[in-house]
């Protein structure tokens, strides 16, 4: 029981630290790899995701709700006001990076956000 005891508080205190990490860095998050150093910190990720905390966007990147929400109404304003927007665009106004922006652009098309077309996008 006792070890059961410790595993729940490790795992409770690494969600914590990959909560912090996600909040802090915004649209600029750390690799899954580095967010998970360990076993205990794995678990940690796949019980935020499984509650819709953390959204994996890619391989290697996973964004806090919070950033996503943002970045998505952020990327709909933008269009809706700019009309039809090229990656460039979106990730300058964004102020993020292409290691970001690509995944998050081609998780915006797969929920129906947007469409790529050509080397723009449009909202649906």
């Amino acid at each position: 029981a006792l070890a059961l005891l410790v595993t729940l508080d490790a795992a409770q205190a690494a969600g914590e630290r990959i909560r912090r990490a996600l909040a802090a860095q915004g649209l600029e998050p750390p690799s899954i790899k580095d967010l998970t150093p360990d076993e205990v910190s794995r678990q940690a990720l796949r019980f935020l995701r499984d509650t819709g905390e953390a959204v994996e966007i890619g391989p290697e990147l996973v964004l806090g709700a919070e950033s996503l929400q943002k970045a998505r109404a952020a990327v709909a304003r933008f269009i809706r006001a700019a009309g039809p927007a090229t990656a460039s665009d979106v990730r300058q106004m964004l102020g993020t990076t292409r290691r970001v922006l690509i995944p998050l652009l081609e998780h915006l098309d797969k929920t129906g956000l947007t469409r790529r077309e050509g080397e723009r996008r449009v909202l649906r």
